[in-house]
């Protein structure tokens, strides 16, 4: 019975020490091993996270933001040529939290995928590097500070600025088509454009042409058989701008345009505005904060397919609009969008008020909410044709009706929990659904 006894409490003084004893030394164990430094991703393009993780591996790549002892934070501008400039801030965080920097460099159009993740993994390594030598890790990191005779000879050539035979000119070119159908549906949807666009550091001219044409064909059943009906709808565009810039926080400029839209009752639209804008920051830190007010004035001479709801065929309207813009892309979130006001001079009853905006914010770590919203007070459409609309109109939307108002919202609350840090690559299954 004795016996049996001690083996008992043998067994519980086993068990305990496998339960408690074990992990702790396990956990000790290791503590002992070099401690990496956890770098949280934040990027605001389209970025290759499992190429980032495979070529670099020294670091430990934390979910949760403010576990991580670096925030990085990726953001994009899109050039005049057609490019990007990227810029990649590092904010340093706990032991971490005096050290700041950001680097900026630019690749060029039509880059390949493939360089355009490797210029970024380049950047992200040099940005890290001061993080890295002040870590466990630092002996084992490895800097490549010399490059052969001809690898120098290489790099004076990349470095000398060709001539640019275009003069910053760029053209675009695109057609687009999309066709849905179903057994009683049919609708298809052809459209093209050309642009030429100048970008530089203080001037922005673009011109634009685009056109498109919609049909839709609707079957249903009546009394007297199956009704079908066409709707035919066609548009055009031809627009023009001038922007340029005063120094970093005022731009001037104007904009012209002509219309043609058998939905919106124009067959003639010209349009003219000119006006000028204040940046609350520096132009050059858009990728981060920009907040500007524009204001201008316009005048339009419109020419209508049918009369009015105001008896006009035709009609010059003067008018001004006030816009606000914003963008703010921090570590916590972003919020980007816009208010604009216009009204007509002839009667200021005629208004139009819309707010468009996008918000993400990171309560803590693991939470996250995000809000779009799109709203307008419409009490301008001046263009709308006279008479009662009917059953067909209003079903197929043939031509535009009155609406007193637009709105549109998207939502979501994200929340995320388990496992703070993830190294793993895993293709396995990538693009199949």
């Amino acid at each position: 019975m004795e016996n049996n006894k001690i083996k008992i409490l043998a067994a519980q003084i086993l068990l305990l020490f496998v339960v408690f004893v074990v992990p702790l030394l396990t956990a000790v164990a290791q503590d002992v091993r070099p401690s990496k430094l956890k770098v949280f991703l934040d990027c605001r393009m389209r970025c290759d996270f499992n190429y980032i993780r495979s070529e670099i591996n020294i670091v430990d790549y934390s979910l949760n933001q403010n576990e991580a002892d670096v925030h990085v934070l990726i953001n994009s501008q899109i050039t005049g040529g057609g490019g990007a400039r990227i810029s990649i801030s590092f904010f340093g965080q706990h032991r971490f939290s005096a050290m700041r920097d950001t680097l900026v460099y630019s690749i060029p159009p039509n880059q390949a995928a493939t360089h355009t993740r490797d210029f970024m993994l380049q950047y992200l390594k040099l940005g890290l590097a001061s993080y890295l030598a002040k870590s466990l890790m630092a002996t084992q990191v490895e800097m490549v500070t010399k490059v052969e005779e001809d690898e120098i000879q290489l790099m004076k050539g990349i470095q000398q600025t060709p001539a640019d035979p275009w003069r910053y000119w760029t053209q675009i070119f695109g057609v687009n088509g999309n066709l849905r159908l179903d057994q009683l549906y049919q609708t298809l949807r052809t459209s093209g454009y050309m642009q030429s666009t100048k970008m530089t550091e203080d001037l922005k001219i673009r011109f634009r042409v685009s056109a498109g044409r919609e049909v839709s064909t609707y079957k249903y059943d009546s009394d007297s058989g199956v009704v079908k009906t066409i709707v035919d709808n066609s548009d055009y565009n031809i627009r023009h701008f001038i922007a340029r810039g005063i120094n970093n926080n005022w731009t001037y400029g104007y904009e012209t345009s002509f219309t043609n839209s058998t939905f919106a009752n124009f067959k003639g639209s010209l349009y003219f505005s000119t006006g000028i804008e204040r940046s609350l920051f520096l132009y050059s830190r858009f990728n981060n904060k920009f907040i500007a007010l524009r204001y201008g004035l316009d005048v339009r001479d419109n020419h209508y397919y049918d009369t009015t709801l105001y008896d006009k065929k035709n009609e010059v309207l003067f008018g001004q609009k006030l816009i606000l813009s914003l963008k703010y892309n921090q570590r916590w979130g972003y919020v980007e969008g816009g208010v604009r006001y216009r009204n007509y001079f002839h009667d200021w009853n005629m208004y139009n008020v819309s707010i468009n905006s996008a918000v993400n914010i990171r309560l803590t770590g693991a939470l996250s909410i995000n809000v779009d919203l799109y709203g307008a007070i419409v009490q301008d459409q001046v263009n709308l044709a006279k008479g009662e609309a009917s059953k067909d109109d209003v079903l197929t939307r043939k031509r535009q009706l009155a609406s007193a108002y637009n709105f549109a919202t998207w939502f979501g609350v994200n929340y995320r929990f388990g496992s703070s840090v993830n190294n793993y690559v895993n293709p396995r299954f990538e693009g199949v659904e």
